[in-house]
């Protein structure tokens, strides 16, 4: 089944080392409907999107390893639209162009469990009102969307 007929993708990882590590499940609602998760050179839309889930999926999973074992977090991904915009003047590269007001934004809701019981919950949509894409990304991909993430989960279960 291809992933823009999926209403719901639900990445489930485990890790070998995950004793001191708390569990996750991440869900992505709705991906062909996100703001912008438009695809950048010649990869197909598909591939791009899953490209997408795959890296911001990780870097939810390595924040979580950082949470007691017998904690769940729980990530619904509702949104994205990832840092600038892709410039079609630039064809066929279709190179994303980041400038300054054109932020990263990421929409979820999230739960935290622990023996059966919800500790914390919220909904939230992720931005950066200081948004600078002078801040240097070096090779990272999805830097600003990763710093989202790690952002919101400081302030959250810090």
């Amino acid at each position: 089944m291809k992933l823009m007929h999926l209403t719901l993708i639900t990445v489930l990882i485990s890790f070998a080392n995950t004793a001191l590590a708390g569990q996750f499940e991440i869900n992505w609602q709705n991906v062909e409907h996100y703001s912008d998760v438009k695809r950048t050179g010649i990869t197909p839309q598909e591939s791009y999107n899953n490209f997408i889930i795959k890296e911001l999926s990780e870097e939810i999973i390595y924040l979580t390893e950082q949470l007691p074992s017998e904690q769940t977090l729980v990530v619904n991904i509702t949104d994205v639209n990832l840092a600038g915009w892709v410039d079609p003047r630039l064809m066929p590269e279709r190179v994303r162009v980041v400038v300054d007001h054109k932020p990263a934004q990421i929409t979820l809701n999230y739960q935290l469990v622990e023996a059966d019981k919800i500790i914390k919950q919220g909904n939230v949509e992720l931005d950066d009102r200081g948004f600078s894409p002078t801040r240097t990304a070096g090779n990272e991909t999805l830097y600003y969307e990763k710093e989202l993430i790690q952002k919101w989960f400081r302030q959250t279960f810090a």
